[in-house]
């Protein structure tokens, strides 16, 4: 059989197969290196190094060097121009720049440069490094203060006297640090036109670690200096996690004093002072352009702080990181507030054992669930001004961030004015039931003292404030409590005579006004008492038995809100004014207005001072009262073994499950027609 080719097919199939592309061929590089722009002394071998320089196939490449700038009258020639480090000698001080070529086996070619800076002879700086057990004196040999007078290649440290002059620059090697040991001291006192100052030899934030103070001598002093381009890594012997340009270290009894000092571009913290170490004078320092927090510092130091420092502009954290606790027995501490605004930064429980007092306009942010704790034998003063308020605050801005203030101290120096406190109450403090986190809270084992004015709590996880049985609340004045998770205010019935009517609990809260629980007033050394009605409307809500055994006189206008079954008790050694206005009707109700949801009011009191005037009291009879049969229930019961005696008068007495009101046998009730009963399911009065 023949085979018949088509010939354009054919054609076709050859074509294609003439413009097939080849596989493409690699392509190569070359990158040239010419290394780090170096300072060397005239007179002094330098040498340069390419061998960074590469070929993308790692191929080998040969080099050449070249002079492209000389200073003007310099004979200096590169020896071994063609190898990967040739050297030469500065003959004349200023600018060496050399080209280096490199060139792979293909002959594709790179170019880079490299600057030599040759310095005079006479501006050589002098070499520091390893362990001195003599006193050494480092003078100002330079007179260019861009130039530095010693160079410090490796660690330096002090077993004797370090003196350094006014102007003198030391510029450091990487990961080198300078440490004052146990018998070294250090003496570098420059002035406001000549500073002292270490700087890095790469000048970039942590090229080299810091200095570290170890010395308890009462010579160590920096004074008008600098420390720059530090906090690399940690110093040894000080956590990884602590890098830091200066450090008074953690071990021994290490002490400095510090003035007018700029700590700057650093890579850690700016200054550690640890526990057991000591601030001799902290005058007029500058903290800027720090990676972590400004200083980190001991509370028992806190009070050498100068307001004129300034710990802002550029850090991690533009301010102070406190940590430790104060001890106790010490004379009153002061706490600044920075005149640039610098804030406190607490890391851990802030327990304070002794006498505090804070400066107005001071700012405390504290991170996640930590405290400030008043403990018994301490006591906290923070009295900010109208213009200048304290502020406690969270790291983070929001509610319950973190736990808030708890005043266990007895001292009736403890006072919060003109404060803010925001942002606390995420969790109960220690001793106080976990259903109970609070801003702010008296303690009631220790019966704790405070006084409260001017002061904003705002933004709770829990109740804005807490004041339990037994604690004394000495003042409370023109506060504001808003935006809390739970009650403004939650008090016993003892404290509520202390409260005020200008004070502010409406706002946003979980209960706007004041949550009264189980408690009894008075129950010792009874002082009559006074119950606000709120300017702002703002109504008080009863949570449990409330038990008055004291002169209580109520104001016109108050609003008490009762929660399920609970009642209100008038015992024979109290009494209950009640007199509203027409206008500002006095109104014990149930928080549901639900009939038979409380039980009601129970005048077990004699008094003739008992009185009930242009009041309501409505939607009680929930259970009997105690001393009364189980099918007695009324919104007023008068016991009959205390001879209790009541006085009505333009009231309203309404809703009850049971009796508007019971007189048990020997009691006296004093009612007219200006008492309304209305839908009381057994009737109005059961006598």
């Amino acid at each position: 059989m023949k085979r018949i080719f088509s010939f354009p097919l054919l054609l076709l199939a050859l074509l294609a197969a003439c413009t097939e592309k080849p596989d493409p061929t690699p392509q190569t590089s070359v990158t040239a290196n010419a290394g780090a722009d170096q300072t060397a002394a005239q007179g002094t071998t330098v040498t340069l190094d390419g061998r960074a320089s590469k070929d993308s196939e790692n191929r080998t490449l040969t080099y050449l060097w070249s002079f492209t700038k000389k200073p003007a009258g310099s004979v200096a020639t590169l020896t071994n121009p063609t190898t990967a480090q040739p050297t030469f000698v500065g003959d004349l001080p200023g600018e060496y720049e050399a080209e280096l070529t490199v060139t792979n086996p293909d002959n594709q070619a790179a170019k880079d440069k490299v600057v030599v800076t040759v310095t005079d002879a006479s501006t050589a700086p002098t070499e520091l490094e390893g362990t001195y057990e003599t006193d050494l004196h480092l003078v100002d040999r330079v007179s260019d203060p861009n130039l530095p007078d010693y160079f410090m290649k490796g660690d330096v440290l002090m077993q004797a006297k370090l003196t350094i002059d006014p102007g003198v620059t030391i510029q450091v090697v990487a990961d080198k640090y300078l440490s004052i040991e146990e018998n070294g001291s250090l003496v570098a006192n420059g002035t406001a036109d000549k500073k002292i100052v270490f700087v890095g030899k790469e000048a970039t934030a942590g090229s080299w670690r810091g200095i570290t103070v170890k010395s308890a001598s009462a010579l160590n002093s920096l004074d008008y200096a600098e420390i720059r381009h530090a906090g690399g890594k940690n110093i040894p012997g000080i956590g990884s996690t602590l890098p830091a340009s200066l450090a008074l270290y953690p071990f021994g009894s290490p002490s400095l004093s510090l003035k007018n000092t700029l700590i700057t571009d650093g890579k850690g913290y700016g200054m550690l002072v640890f526990q057991n170490t000591t601030l001799a004078a902290f005058e007029k320092n500058q903290f800027r352009n720090l990676a972590g927090t400004s200083l980190y510092l001991t509370i028992n130091q806190l009070g050498k702080l100068d307001a004129a420092s300034s710990f802002t502009g550029g850090n991690g954290f533009d301010g102070i990181e406190i940590f430790g606790n104060m001890e106790e027995g010490q004379e009153e501490a002061v706490w600044p507030a920075f005149s640039d605004g610098s804030k406190y930064l607490i890391s851990e429980d802030l327990n304070v054992k002794s006498g505090l007092r804070i400066e107005p306009g001071a700012t405390f942010e504290f991170k996640a669930d930590k405290m400030l704790l008043v403990d018994d034998n301490g006591y906290l003063i923070a009295k900010g001004t109208a213009d200048k308020h304290i502020t406690f605050s969270g790291r983070n801005k929001t509610a319950g961030f973190w736990r808030g203030i708890l005043v266990r101290s007895t001292s009736s120096l403890n006072e919060l004015n003109y404060v803010d406190l925001e942002y606390a109450g995420g969790k109960n403090f220690p001793g106080i039931g976990s259903d109970y986190p609070t801003a702010l809270s008296l303690y009631n084992f220790t019966k704790s003292h405070l006084k409260l004015a001017h002061t904003t709590i705002a933004h709770s996880g829990g109740y804005g404030m807490f004041i339990p049985l037994g604690s004394v609340l000495e003042q409370f004045e023109a506060n504001t409590i808003h935006h809390s998770a739970k009650s403004a205010l939650l008090t016993d019935a003892q404290n509520v005579g202390m409260l005020d009517a200008a004070s502010q609990f409406k706002g946003s809260n979980g209960y706007d006004g004041v949550e009264i629980y189980a408690s009894k007033a008075n129950e010792e050394n009874a002082a009559d008492a006074t119950w606000p009605a709120f300017t702002d409307g703002a109504s008080y809500l009863v949570t449990g038995d409330v038990i008055i055994n004291k002169a209580v006189t109520i104001q016109p206008g108050a609003v008490f809100e009762f929660a399920a079954d609970r009642y209100l008790e008038i015992t024979p050694e109290g009494s209950l004014v009640a007199k509203g206005t027409a206008a500002q009707q006095i109104v014990f109700t149930g928080k549901n207005r639900t009939k038979g949801y409380w039980r009601g009011i129970l005048v077990r009191s004699s008094s003739p001072l008992n009185e009930l005037t242009h009041a309501e009291v409505s939607y009680g009879g929930s259970k009997n009262f105690p001393g009364f049969g189980s099918d007695l229930l009324a919104n007023i019961g008068l016991y009959g073994f205390a001879q209790a005696q009541l006085k009505v008068s333009n009231s309203k007495i309404s809703d009850s499950k049971g009796w508007g009101i019971i007189v048990q046998q020997n009691c006296t009730l004093t009612s007219d027609a200006t008492v309304t009963f209305a839908n009381n399911t057994s009737g109005s009065i059961q006598e």
